[in-house]
């Protein structure tokens, strides 16, 4: 499709490239994003745009096919976008330069907000949701049509009559097959709820809706159509009772509906990771994304039969007495203060995402001094420690922090974390003797705190005591507190002094003691290199990455040690 003659007025026009997004259900992230963007500014509506990647037109995912694309393109991309009411047209380009030359021409405001097409933005991440409900926007703007309802409602009456409806969505991907569902676990399951009165409907994969029926599944019901059609898909989220399923694209396509009920359950890499993967959205293990209801909720256990029963049946409790397809608010028991979804998309290295939420929580909390102290330690990490790069000076961002520090004069709630930045500060800045006052200061106000004792021994050590490091990390540990920290720095001074074999095995408890230790990985790996071990080095970074502890600077070591040479 190419652009239509003439545009209604007042549309926001939104713009979806794939030259950095996806062809998957992640373009409901942006379309949400759109949403909320258009309601910002009081437009009538929302014209999208998806502008095609050079070469075969699509962001180059190894998890598909070109052929899988284009299908993907017409029967999420395209057929989606009108699950969201306030979309009033669709234009689909064949070139960047074609691309180009519309946009130029369109009236009203362009989203992303810089997008052009030399600087094409991805806005389409979880995470963006995810602060947005944060904020108290809610996403969950996505509607199924009335025809798509209407047939729903038919094919309800004539399967499930008057029992509810219960919609278990089966994940059976090629890709990422770790994250798939037991399919016997569920087919058990559903046979318990036949007999517990309700009507289970099982919704495949995508991948095998329309191979033929495993034996397993007897007289129950199945709804390949669903999986086909994505505004039947919605419609039938809708409609359900309850909708359970596993975390994967269609679960996401139902938790941006506010009428739908769900059951999410974690698995594969997502449990089984620590820290889970889902921290690069700010979903946290234990977590119920911000943008759900009560009548959504996130399970952090492996699907067995009884956890299904167990957690369905809490579920029906909550769900008596509710009205079939009400709206139910946002549960603000899973809204967390801006600085807090900061810190997790600090640490997880997602700086746009990070800058965002900073930015918010500058702007509606009482957190200039940490938003200062973490935007200079983004800088810092991002830039590889130059004092000015990419436009940012990390010291500037610590002189606000600590301007802002001495001006706040922190109550005594916060006094530990307010110590704790000055000595990082300090620390980072080489002015090791007032980073030694500081810990100190820590040390007394959290005693078992082991990244306090860890920095200790490191301020001691650059001021040359390095004797003195070592019997500090020595009684700590000796006083029952053998933290990943103090093990990392334990090793740090070994291998200052050459004595690889003792830093490696340091190292090795540090990761044992913590599988995300991603300085101890990077400390391994390095040791390794520089004995000429590449094998080694490769394994260590990889076995980083696996654990979910593959920082920019470990993948960078990974791709280093791939490049030599056998």
């Amino acid at each position: 499709m190419s652009q239509t003659a003439k545009q209604p007025s007042g549309l926001l026009v939104a713009v979806y490239d794939f030259a950095l997004s996806r062809v998957s259900f992640d373009f409901f992230g942006f379309l949400v994003m759109a949403e909320l963007k258009r309601r910002e500014k009081g437009l009538e509506g929302v014209h999208l745009v998806l502008v095609p990647a050079d070469g075969d037109g699509f962001h180059p995912n190894l998890q598909y096919g070109l052929d899988q694309k284009k299908w993907r393109l017409k029967n999420i991309i395209i057929d989606g976008c009108w699950l969201l009411p306030s979309c009033r047209q669709l234009s689909v380009y064949q070139d960047r330069e074609q691309a180009r030359a519309a946009i130029a021409g369109l009236r009203g405001p362009v989203f992303p907000d810089g997008y052009s097409i030399e600087n094409p933005v991805p806005l389409w991440q979880y995470g963006w949701s995810i602060i947005e409900a944060h904020k108290g926007n809610d996403p969950r703007v996505l509607e199924a049509s009335a025809q798509a309802r209407a047939y729903i409602a038919e094919w309800r009456r004539a399967h499930a009559g008057e029992r509810p409806l219960v919609s278990l969505t089966l994940r059976e991907a090629s890709h990422n097959a770790q994250r798939n569902v037991e399919l016997s676990t569920w087919i058990e399951f559903a046979g318990w709820l036949e007999d517990e009165g309700y009507f289970p409907v099982l919704v495949r994969d995508t991948e095998t809706a329309l191979l033929p029926r495993p034996a397993g599944l007897g007289k129950l019901a199945d709804f390949p159509t669903a999986a086909i059609n994505i505004d039947l898909r919605l419609a039938l989220y809708e409609a359900a009772f309850l909708n359970m399923g596993v975390t994967n694209g269609p679960s996401q396509l139902g938790n941006y509906s506010p009428i739908t009920r769900s059951l999410t359950f974690a698995t594969g890499d997502w449990i089984d990771v620590e820290p889970t993967p889902m921290l690069n959205h700010s979903v946290d293990r234990g977590d119920t994304p911000s943008f759900s209801s009560k009548c959504q909720k996130w399970i952090w256990e492996k699907p067995a039969p009884d956890i299904l029963k167990s957690e369905f049946e809490n579920m029906a409790r909550a769900l008596s007495g509710l009205a079939e397809g009400s709206v139910q608010p946002l549960d603000e028991e899973l809204r967390l203060p801006l600085i807090e979804v900061a810190r997790r998309f600090h640490k997880t290295g997602e700086w746009d995402l990070f800058e965002a939420a900073a930015a918010d929580a500058l702007e509606r909390e009482d957190a200039a001094a940490e938003v200062h102290y973490l935007r200079g330690l983004a800088a810092r990490a991002r830039y590889g420690g130059a004092e000015e790069a990419g436009g940012e000076n990390w010291l500037a961002h610590f002189d606000a922090a600590s301007q802002a520090l001495d001006a706040a004069g922190k109550p005594a709630a916060d006094a530990a974390r307010a110590v704790r930045m000055r000595a990082h500060m300090a620390l980072l800045t080489g002015n090791y003797g007032a980073a030694e006052n500081w810990l100190l200061r820590l040390s007394e106000l959290e005693p078992a705190d082991g990244w306090a004792h860890a920095e200790l021994a490191q301020a001691r050590a650059e001021q040359g005591r390095a004797g003195e490091a070592i019997a500090e990390l020595g009684a700590t540990v000796a006083g029952g507190l053998e933290s990943s920290e103090c093990m990392e720095q334990m090793a740090r001074l070994h291998q200052a002094e050459g004595r690889l074999d003792e830093a490696v095995i340091h190292y090795r408890r540090a990761i044992d003691l913590d599988a995300g230790a991603a300085g101890a990985y990077l400390g391994i790996g390095m040791i390794f290199e520089a004995v000429d071990q590449p094998a080694e080095a490769k394994h260590i970074y990889q076995l980083a990455i696996d654990n979910g502890a593959g920082n920019p600077l470990i993948r960078s070591r990974l791709d280093k040690v791939l490049a030599q040479p056998d």
